[in-house]
């Protein structure tokens, strides 16, 4: 593999990942917050690998884009899901604070996610690269 793609693919990579995220969501492929985690996972760990194995890039400098990925599907689940916070004001009470703990869990979560998925990515690609050059 001498052709190596230019280093910023992988800021391409994770702003693709949390737009096929986002896609995702829009397109209700699933109702299941389980496989769509899972499905976002897939995504960011599998845009994450490729992006590391395709280009000369530091792994601090491809974790950091993942990450800054993962803020930012963090931002838009919460901008999602707030919604959910503003109706239940309106009724009040228990309804409110039960939203707002359903909105930060499920936001801390899918960031987690993400974040986890980005990283294992970046260290599968690196790994990956490394056993393609040895060839």
């Amino acid at each position: 593999m001498d052709k190596r793609f230019n280093p910023n693919l992988v800021w391409v990579a994770a702003l693709l990942a949390v737009v096929a995220c986002i896609g995702v969501e829009k397109a209700h492929i699933t109702h299941s917050t389980k496989v769509f985690s899972a499905i976002c996972f897939i995504i960011f760990a599998g845009l994450g690998a490729a992006s590391t194995m395709f280009t000369e890039v530091k792994k601090s400098t491809a974790v950091l884009a993942f990450a800054v990925g993962a803020v930012a599907w963090g931002v838009m689940v919460y901008v999602l899901l707030h919604p959910l916070v503003a109706a239940a004001s309106k009724v009040g009470g228990a309804a409110e604070t039960t939203a707002k703990a359903f909105v930060y869990t499920w936001t801390a979560v899918w960031f987690v996610d993400a974040l986890v998925a980005g990283i294992v990515g970046v260290m599968f690609g690196r790994k990956l690269q490394g056993q393609l050059a040895r060839r």
